[in-house]
């Protein structure tokens, strides 16, 4: 089901790759900054209606927080501390507006009853999550323990890690196992064939680490350049201006492949990790695939060489950012009421039909008022990693 209210069970698997903020429950008006989100909370009032709320989970190595989202409102209502290092079971349980955290199958904290109808869905898509997580589960009843505890034995949690083995046709229609890990395994074919598959001789990915030179575009208010010791999402960042960037930026990067790398029967792959939200990728010159989803991996067999290699990453986020960061500063249009909600503008402003610069410093310019404001939380973006060259072995299976 992709809905739910009042009482409901949300369970899914996490494996975080980040450090988030662990606010004091019910203190913050609102706490998002930071927050890596395993199921996002919708603004409930928009999209339930007035005193509805949506509730979301953040996961971090760190520890789980229960959020619940209303319009301008978004307390912590659970936060439990906890080391995530490996997976983790994750379910939350609201009894009548109640809600029960499980972490493992095992109950770890209780919050009390907020001031909003809370509702669970599962059926938007919110920002990229920093690590691996299954799909969410969602029931339209509160599970008991023993229930939880039986669901987190038995969930599965599929990585966006390739598996130890693939299988695959060439370009003549013959059938080759992709061997990525050096674990042995057996397949049995069709025909009743019976094949080994050796594990041995697939090396070590190797890791693309910083610094990296990132460049921003003109304009936009990000700086024209700056260097990345480690990769992060820009809203981590402490310059302002690539905290609320909007747009695309460069990532540049020479790096070094070892000859051991290369051989007969392998491939070779780039693989970025986690982006957000899609990235145009060239390598010694030569353009890659776009790369908009899981797994955002692409084959450089041809183009890859022992030795220095050019890496370029073209990355592009989402708008809110930069319109929440906008939000902070003095409005410079004027308003009146749609009779929908919201507002529009009176009159095209004399700096917009004037082609000026907009006085007030905003850079994004909507038709619509209040569409985010200064405490929405920033969406996860740009290049999050870990950038890897991996190599796989193939063995013909006929």
């Amino acid at each position: 089901m992709g809905e739910a209210a009042g009482t409901f069970t949300l369970a899914i698997w996490v494996k975080p790759d980040a450090t988030i903020p662990l606010p004091e429950e019910r203190k913050a008006a609102v706490a998002f900054q930071g927050q890596n989100w395993a199921v996002f909370p919708p603004q409930g009032e928009q999209q339930f209606g007035e005193g509805h709320a949506g509730v979301g989970i953040a996961a971090g190595r760190n520890g789980v927080v229960v959020f619940e989202h209303s319009a301008r409102h978004a307390p912590a209502v659970i936060t439990f501390p906890a080391d995530l290092g490996a997976r983790a079971h994750v379910a939350l349980v609201c009894r009548d507006g109640v809600p029960t955290l499980h972490v493992n199958g095992r109950e770890v904290r209780s919050g009390t009853k907020g001031t909003h109808a809370v509702h669970a869905t599962v059926a938007g898509k919110g920002p990229a999550f920093r690590g691996d997580r299954s799909a969410p589960m969602l029931f339209d009843r509160a599970l008991e323990a023993e229930e939880i505890a039986a669901l987190a034995e038995a969930m599965p949690f599929p990585s966006i890690e390739p598996p130890d083995v693939e299988f695959a046709r060439g370009a003549e229609g013959g059938l080759f196992a992709r061997r990525w890990g050096p674990a042995p395994a057996t397949a049995r074919l069709s025909d009743g064939k019976t094949v080994t598959l050796d594990g041995a001789g697939v090396p070590a990915a190797v890791v693309i680490d910083g610094p990296w030179r990132v460049a921003f575009p003109p304009e936009l208010g990000a700086p024209p350049g700056a260097t990345f010791e480690k990769l992060l999402s820009w809203p981590e960042h402490a310059d302002p201006g690539i905290r609320f960037f909007s747009g695309t930026a460069t990532y540049e990067k020479t790096f070094d492949l070892p000859g051991s790398l290369f051989g007969e029967d392998r491939e070779l792959y780039l693989d970025l990790g986690e982006v957000a939200v899609i990235a145009r990728v060239r390598l010694n010159g030569k353009d890659l695939p776009t790369l908009w989803k899981p797994p955002f991996r692409a084959c450089i067999d041809g183009i890859a060489r022992p030795g220095p290699n050019a890496l370029e990453i073209r990355v592009t986020n989402l708008w809110p950012n930069r319109m929440i960061g906008d939000a902070a500063l003095p409005d410079d249009i004027e308003w009146q009421p749609s009779g929908k909600g919201t507002s529009l503008p009176k009159a095209w402003p004399d700096w917009l039909v004037g082609g000026k610069p907009r006085p007030s410093g905003r850079i994004a310019f909507c038709t619509r008022k209040d569409v985010y404001s200064k405490d929405d939380p920033l969406l996860p973006s740009g290049l999050l990693g870990p950038v890897r060259v991996r190599a796989a072995v193939r063995q013909a299976l006929d």
